[in-house]
């Protein structure tokens, strides 16, 4: 920073500061922007999935987990309102539990693909792989001889 004011005279050094300033806030100001912008995209497609207008097979791959979760929360809060509605609004009723359990199926199905794709150990690989290690350690557990003229080398 010292070899820059030498450089620029006080002037030049105040152009360059509040440039950069003005550039920042712009950056950040945008980023901002972007993000409420993906907020109010995903409540319009959770909103349109909860309705059940729009399918999660519609929705780009990096949205789907958040609009589905979004929409789950908008059919919870539906019926909440629901439930001590009139017997006239039963099929709506219905209607929105039934579209609450496909969304809850869909998330579940989600994270057992995930949780196949990403696990180590497939199921029942890990019981198997702690029966081999027994099995070795049983086997390899005989200590040497007191004798043996590996220990006395040192």
């Amino acid at each position: 920073m010292l070899a820059i004011t030498k450089l620029l005279s006080p002037r030049d050094l105040a152009l360059v500061l509040k440039v950069l300033g003005w550039a920042f806030l712009a950056f950040f100001g945008l980023r901002l922007l972007y993000f409420f912008f993906l907020a109010w995209r995903i409540d319009r497609e959770a909103s349109a999935v909860a309705s059940g207008r729009l399918s999660t097979r519609q929705i780009p791959p990096e949205r789907v987990s958040a609009v589905r979760n979004k929409a789950i929360g908008n059919l919870y809060a539906s019926l909440g309102a629901l439930l001590g509605a009139p017997p006239d609004r039963a099929e709506e009723r219905e209607r929105n539990f039934a579209r609450l359990r496909e969304l809850q199926e869909e998330e579940a199905a989600a994270m057992q693909r995930w949780f196949d794709e990403h696990s180590p150990l497939k199921p029942g690989e890990g019981f198997r792989a702690i029966r081999e290690a027994r099995a070795l350690l049983a086997r390899y557990e005989n200590p040497p001889a007191t004798d043996s003229p590996a220990l006395h080398q040192g």
